[in-house]
């Protein structure tokens, strides 16, 4: 059922993102039109922003990516967002989010260019716990590291003979800088975010599905919501 209405363009879906700063509640706390190539308005406590979005594959060291960013040529995209709490000791808000186009990554790239990007998400501008980056790194650095030993001490094992010369396998180890070069290798051939995977975690959650039908908003589906957002139920029934 939700497939099926993806793809005619009748769900709207409603996220709750976790954000660094006070965000905005009223235009006269924010009160800027344009962002570089992207443009804002309000309509009472509901802030849209206008960005275009554009994907371009990026060379990380050893690693082919794709790099979405928001510049004048690129697809349009829309999104709503409205704040529902502030947390002052943390200086972090609960916002709403409503993606009206459907770009990948849009709401990070929105609220990164707005200036509250999403708590966890260090690919777009967000921060983690110290200990915690440092812990996540730390494990998935040692994953590779021992991933690369096993492939060096068992390379007989892992090459076609009739394909891989064991000189062209030595060889092969020795150009890999996670092979040869140990946490340092690793370390300049990924960044952060990928090495934290998984557990990043972060702090953007799907909350809300609803058919969109004669301005009619029907859920149709509903998520639990994760510790960080208990108290935004609430925020639940806006979805616009």
């Amino acid at each position: 059922l939700v497939q099926r209405h993806l793809k005619s363009k009748e769900l709207k879906k409603l996220y709750l993102a976790r954000v660094k700063g006070k965000f905005p509640t009223k235009e006269a706390e924010f009160p800027i039109t344009n962002v570089g190539c992207a443009s804002l308005g309000w309509n009472d406590d509901i802030l849209e922003i206008s960005a275009p979005i554009s994907v371009q594959r990026e060379d990380s060291s050893q690693i082919d990516m794709l790099k979405r960013f928001v510049c004048p040529d690129g697809k349009p995209s829309i999104s709503r967002f409205r704040a529902l709490s502030y947390d002052s000791n943390s200086d972090l808000s609960i916002v709403a989010a409503c993606p009206i186009s459907g770009r990948g990554h849009q709401l990070r790239l929105h609220l990164q260019l707005l200036g509250f990007p999403i708590h966890n998400d260090v690919e777009y501008g967000g921060r983690m716990d110290g200990e915690k980056k440092k812990q996540l790194l730390t494990t998935s650095i040692d994953a590779i590291l021992s991933a690369a030993s096993l492939a060096e001490e068992n390379s007989n094992c892992l090459r076609d003979d009739s394909v891989v010369s064991s000189e062209e396998s030595a060889n092969a180890i020795k150009l890999c800088c996670s092979c040869s070069d140990g946490r340092v290798g690793v370390e300049s051939s990924y960044k952060d975010f990928q090495l934290l995977g998984a557990g990043q975690a972060i702090d953007l959650h799907s909350a809300k599905y609803c058919i969109d039908s004669a301005n009619e908003h029907k859920p149709i589906f509903v998520t639990e919501l994760p510790k960080w957002a208990a108290s935004s139920e609430a925020g639940l029934n806006w979805l616009n």
